[in-house]
């Protein structure tokens, strides 16, 4: 597997603020594959992937939804809900048919705040200078994998994976000669570990 991370030996900022330090502990690892023996739509074609650490700091990373902040919004539309439910369970056709439109609304309900919530975390990074996580594909490594073909997911579910192909050996050296040249070599460690 060929992995590119930051040089952490230097101070690096993060990626999503573009402000304060970023910490290793708290960086987004994203994997990218690539085809490498694309003949024909077949499981004998495989793949390599690369793994790409993007620097983040602790307040970028506790700034994202989770899973407390979606439980409690579900909570919060869901309960009303539940009473209707309650409410109109001392019939049992009345309080069925309150359940179907009870679990159709909370549904609806959930799907409104879960897209207001993203609005918030787009403005309120914006605001503050940040860049919002749909624009990872400009992190220059992402940007070079990118542009050699590597994907965010597997075309073929049935490819296999290739334990370090002349090609994956090839494209490490590639990738470090780019980074070279745009003078960003100290700033990455691109690295290949076996077994991965």
């Amino acid at each position: 597997m060929l992995t590119i991370e930051p040089n952490y030996s230097n101070p690096v900022t993060c990626w999503y603020c573009g402000k304060n330090q970023a910490n290793k502990e708290y960086e987004n690892r994203k994997t990218y594959y690539r085809v490498i023996n694309e003949t024909s739509p077949s499981a004998n074609d495989s793949y390599f992937k690369c793994v790409v650490s993007i620097p983040r700091c602790k307040h970028c990373h506790e700034s994202g939804f989770g899973i407390i902040g979606c439980f409690a919004l579900c909570l919060l539309f869901i309960a009303p809900m539940a009473a209707l439910v309650i409410w109109a369970a001392d019939s049992f056709i009345s309080g069925l048919i309150y359940a179907i439109i009870g679990g159709l609304l909370g549904i609806v309900f959930v799907i409104i705040a879960l897209v207001i919530y993203e609005a918030l975390t787009r403005h309120n990074l914006q605001k503050e200078g940040g860049r919002p996580n749909r624009e990872i594909e400009d992190y220059l490594p992402v940007k070079l994998l990118l542009k050699y073909g590597f994907v965010d997911h597997l075309p073929n579910s049935d490819m296999h994976r290739s334990w370090l192909s002349e090609e994956e050996k090839s494209m490490s050296i590639v990738i470090s000669k780019e980074l070279a040249e745009l003078k960003k070599e100290n700033e990455y460690i691109v690295s290949m570990n076996i077994g991965d």
